[in-house]
């Protein structure tokens, strides 16, 4: 299992990172400053990672089935 490969930890940051290259400023703004005094918490990549998708996008591919 993916628990067993790596350290759940080392996961998160490494997904804080790439979101934070990746993203739109102002979603890499919002996972930066979430929470000043602790780590990021999954559910706030997942939600930032959510602001991020275009929803036309989803719109399209659902309109071509």
């Amino acid at each position: 299992e993916l628990g067993d490969l790596y350290d759940i930890k080392d996961v998160i940051n490494r997904v804080e990172q790439t979101l934070i290259k990746t993203s739109k400023f102002c979603a890499a703004e919002k996972l930066l400053f979430a929470d000043k005094h602790e780590r990021f918490r999954l559910i706030k990549l997942h939600t930032a990672a959510l602001e991020m998708i275009d929803e036309n996008k989803w719109e399209s591919i659902d309109s071509k089935k």
